[in-house]
């Protein structure tokens, strides 16, 4: 489902949205499932760890080309919510292997979306001497970027050009994929 700008829920009221989406029978944003359910949890094993799923439960979760190329400010905020992420959960630094918050059979990932994006992270202490208000935030990011998002497990994906939109994210891991379409 593509969603449009103007679509956009605040977050506010993304849990009524989200029960709303569930309900619906027909149109845009509707999944028409049972009240019964909406509720269900699936449990599957994930390399050998018993996991569960919950309708909503995200699996797939990247930082995509047109968000990190375009608007560097938006690509500080991500590196910035990963930096406090890690600051409040100890256990995410010392043991982020085994109690991810980001769950570990999530596909994550980032794409540069241009090989000027790559040249930047890079070449930070290059840019670091321009002075430049807009660059200095990327060299900024650029540290944040990967002591966090790295540990997060948003690494860089190596693909130039738009990534989850697209399909071109990876496959999901197969048991999650086979937990999704049996238990649909």
């Amino acid at each position: 489902m593509l969603y449009r700008p103007h679509d956009r829920v605040p977050l506010r009221e993304m849990k009524a949205d989200w029960k709303s989406c569930l309900n619906n029978r027909t149109g845009f944003k509707s999944f028409a499932r049972p009240k019964e359910s909406q509720t269900k949890v699936v449990e599957f094993s994930f390399h050998g760890t018993t996991a569960e799923l919950r309708h909503g439960d995200v699996v797939i979760a990247a930082i995509a080309s047109c968000t990190n190329t375009s608007n560097p400010s938006i690509r500080l905020g991500a590196a910035l919510v990963a930096k406090k992420v890690c600051e409040l959960s100890l256990e995410v630094c010392k043991f982020y292997l085994l109690t991810l918050p980001v769950k570990p059979w999530i596909n994550t990932g980032l794409a540069p979306g241009s090989r000027v994006v790559t040249k930047y992270l890079e070449k930070s202490s290059i840019i670091l001497l321009t002075g430049s208000f807009s660059v200095s935030l990327l060299v900024v990011a650029d540290v944040v970027w990967r002591k966090y998002l790295d540990k997060l497990g948003f690494n860089t994906v190596g693909e130039y050009g738009c990534t989850t939109y697209i399909g071109n994210s990876g496959d999901l891991d197969e048991e999650v994929a086979s937990a999704i379409s049996d238990d649909e």
